[in-house]
């Protein structure tokens, strides 16, 4: 899996960080933010390689 590449860094964007694990990996970045707001999209994935958009 990508997340276990030392390598490499996930970014997660999420709307609430208290409803993430406590346990996230090393490379790992978090930005809380609202997923209906285009330009905080935006700003979360430039220079990001791969973007997934996961909403429920």
């Amino acid at each position: 899996m990508l997340v276990n590449q030392a390598d490499l860094t996930q970014t997660l964007f999420v709307c609430d960080t208290r409803k993430l694990a406590s346990n996230l990996a090393t490379n790992t970045k978090v930005i809380a933010g609202d997923v209906f707001n285009l330009k905080q999209v935006q700003q979360a994935v430039q220079g990001q390689d791969i973007a997934k958009l996961r909403m429920y």
